[in-house]
């Protein structure tokens, strides 16, 4: 999976992560409907059902699977600021 992003600074972390989303779900989209579908067309070719059925599936979601931990990895290389959690560093008082 090449990187398709621009530099930093260029996109707005919005768009980017939209983006993101849509790359994710088209990929995903075909990581399960080509091992399925193509399971259950070769399972009436050869008459064996569900057999191509089921091995389609597993392979769908280790499709699925390796997909996830692509972007995630991906996500993981982006140069974000990281802001620190908002607390509390101030005493209540007991008025």
């Amino acid at each position: 999976m090449g990187k398709t992003f621009t530099e930093p600074g260029k996109q707005s972390i919005t768009s980017l992560f939209f983006s993101m989303g849509l790359d994710m779900s088209w990929r995903l989209a075909l990581s399960v409907l080509v091992p399925i579908i193509g399971g259950t067309l070769l399972d009436k070719h050869f008459k064996t059902a569900p057999v191509l059925l089921i091995v389609g599936f597993a392979v769908a979601i280790a499709m699925t699977v390796v997909t996830i931990r692509r972007t995630l990895n991906l996500t993981k290389e982006l140069p974000f600021v990281k802001h620190p959690l908002p607390h509390k560093d101030y005493e209540e008082d007991d008025d």
